[in-house]
């Protein structure tokens, strides 16, 4: 049975053809792409049977598009290998978000060198077990990928989710897509951007994007309002998250989301940056109310910042 026939569509038919010869064709049933809409109640009952399949609960949901942005050192890419490695693992992410099942990550790196990423990989995963389905595109294979222009790049990608399977794509950062006259900030090529990437064959979809430069009077705009380049940026993805330092002289960052287009938006939540394990770190506390709209204790992440010394300038 299909989708249309399980909600309770009704099958049509094409009209027969009458032929030369005075037969009629045999009637075929009209293909379910090829009907022209769906009714009201189609879609009502659409949203009971086939419900969106979360991959991280009340986060992440399969179609959907993730863009996490920030400014320079505030941990973007730490976020995001914690985040592949709990998609790939299937455990929880910050202890806050439940994963639901295990999926093959595949991460594009374009800011680190192959060694410079192993050896953060060695400190994240100091008995050397990280999760099996945690890929990375290769380096011959990502020079070869910055001589093209932006369809060459989506070309290149589609291969490579081919070929090993990948279900969640991670890229980190998506800057480097746009080079000649692929432009950022012109709408129509950001848009043509987000519609490649949705028509490739994946699960889901992560981005990382640099903030802009800060200006006075930033503090008292949202958080996606600093996001570099056009406002598809903000408009596109399902869902935006944002890092920020607290302050400079530690290494307390606040994870924000700033956009979920299906569910209630969770209060900000305080993250310590633990440069013995290379790992952002949330308060024990935070598991419990975060994802539901409820405030986050912070009282953790405050007594760390007033004992803890900081710690020297680290690449993230």
């Amino acid at each position: 049975m299909n989708q249309q026939e399980s909600i309770g569509v009704e099958t049509l038919y094409n009209e027969p053809e009458t032929h030369s010869d005075g037969q009629n064709s045999i009637r075929q049933p009209i293909k379910p792409e090829d009907i022209a809409y769906w009714t009201a109640r189609d879609l009502m009952r659409m949203s009971v049977e086939c419900p969106p399949q979360p991959i991280i609960e009340n986060l992440l949901y399969e179609g959907d598009t993730l863009l996490i942005h920030g400014s320079e050192e505030n941990y973007k890419s730490v976020c995001i290998i914690q985040l592949a490695e709990s998609i790939a693992g299937g455990v929880s992410f910050l202890r806050t978000w439940k994963i639901n099942g295990k999926r093959r990550v595949g991460i594009i790196e374009t800011e680190m060198h192959p060694a410079q990423l192993g050896d953060r990989l060695r400190v994240m995963f100091p008995k050397g077990d990280p999760p099996h389905d945690l890929c990375f595109l290769p380096e011959d294979r990502l020079r070869s990928w910055r001589r093209k222009d932006l369809t060459g790049k989506v070309v290149i990608i589609e291969d490579w989710i081919r070929a090993v399977g990948i279900s969640v794509l991670m890229v980190d950062t998506a800057n480097d897509f746009f080079r000649g006259d692929d432009n950022p900030s012109e709408e129509a090529t950001v848009g043509a951007f987000f519609d490649s990437m949705r028509n490739l064959r994946l699960d889901a979809r992560i981005l990382v994007r640099h903030d802009r430069k800060r200006r006075d009077g930033d503090s008292t705009l949202h958080s996606n309002e600093r996001i570099r380049g056009s406002s598809e940026w903000k408009e596109d993805p399902e869902v935006i998250a944002s890092l920020e330092r607290i302050d400079k002289r530690t290494h307390e960052v606040e994870f924000e989301i700033g956009k979920l287009r299906y569910g209630r938006k969770p209060e900000p939540m305080r993250l310590w940056f633990d440069a013995g394990s290379f790992r952002s770190r949330a308060p024990a506390t935070s598991h419990r109310s975060f994802g539901r709209g409820a405030q986050v204790s912070t009282g953790y992440c405050d007594r760390v910042c007033q004992s803890v010394r900081p710690f020297g300038k680290i690449r993230r």
